[in-house]
């Protein structure tokens, strides 16, 4: 009798052990979900169609696209031809794009041109803003780059 009671007292004392850490580790995991989310601020889980280049050239009728994952860690979207996806760095208005991946389809030289001048423009892109429906991504000396309508 003695020995179940000991065997039972154990397995309980190690039932509690378990969701105790169980517990611990949700508790963990949501607190570092809330950190991504502040890190992304307000681009996270947002998604930008390409209105106009900063220097004012024209956008084709399929616009670059470009998309925030929930914790604004990743972005995503098509270049004009290509899908493309990478990481993405956001503190406070400053911004940085990682290098991409991107599928390599070919298509009318007007898209391929369209997307080359978004990609290298993104890599040059320091600051953005946001003014209502509105995102402008600029370089360091803050002159618009990308400039984008919510989707």
């Amino acid at each position: 009798m003695k020995l179940q009671t000991v065997g039972l007292m154990i397995l309980v004392v190690l039932l509690a052990l378990v969701g105790a850490g169980c517990g611990a580790m949700a508790f963990e995991q949501e607190g570092a979900n809330m950190n991504e989310t502040t890190q992304g601020g307000e681009l996270a889980g947002s998604s930008w169609t390409l209105t106009a280049f900063g220097d004012g050239t024209a956008v084709a009728e399929q616009p670059s696209t470009l998309s925030f994952d929930a914790e604004g860690t990743r972005v995503g979207g098509k270049g004009g031809v290509n899908r493309y996806n990478g990481a993405v760095t956001i503190s406070g208005q400053a911004i940085s794009f990682g290098p991409a991946a991107s599928t390599r389809m070919a298509g009318p030289p007007d898209l391929m041109a369209q997307e080359d001048t978004f990609f290298r423009a993104l890599s040059d892109v320091a600051a953005y803003q946001i003014d209502g429906d509105q995102l402008t991504l600029a370089d360091a000396d803050g002159n618009a780059l990308l400039i984008f309508a919510r989707t």
